[in-house]
């Protein structure tokens, strides 16, 4: 459903704005039947993240430290707008403008246009 793919792409988006650590052999699980994402599906999942990250690239200079402010170090939107000095709504005109971008930049990817 939509909504399950707009929580999907939230949480790329917060993967992608987070500090990302590099994947090492001992994060791809060995055992199939285990609970852990597959290789496939951790590189997938990195994949995603990169595509994410270069959309938040991409963004107005304000529009992206609105994104990285609130997804990446967890602000609130009051704070934000306190830092960067501009008014709650337009903080959320940014998010929305970002989440957009970003979930665009990812159905083209996937080639779901």
């Amino acid at each position: 459903t939509r909504t399950s793919a707009c929580r999907g792409v939230s949480d790329v988006i917060n993967r992608a704005t987070a500090q990302a650590r590099r994947v090492t052999p001992g994060d791809l699980p060995l055992d199939a039947g285990s609970d852990a994402p597959s290789a496939f599906q951790v590189l997938a999942g990195r994949q995603e993240i990169a595509i994410v990250q270069a959309a938040i690239a991409e963004l107005p200079d304000k529009c992206r430290q609105v994104i990285l402010l609130y997804r990446g170090q967890d602000l609130t939107m009051q704070q934000v707008a306190d830092r960067l000095r501009i008014s709650p709504r337009t903080v959320e005109n940014h998010l929305a403008k970002a989440m957009v971008h970003c979930r665009r930049r990812l159905k083209e990817a996937r080639g779901d246009d």
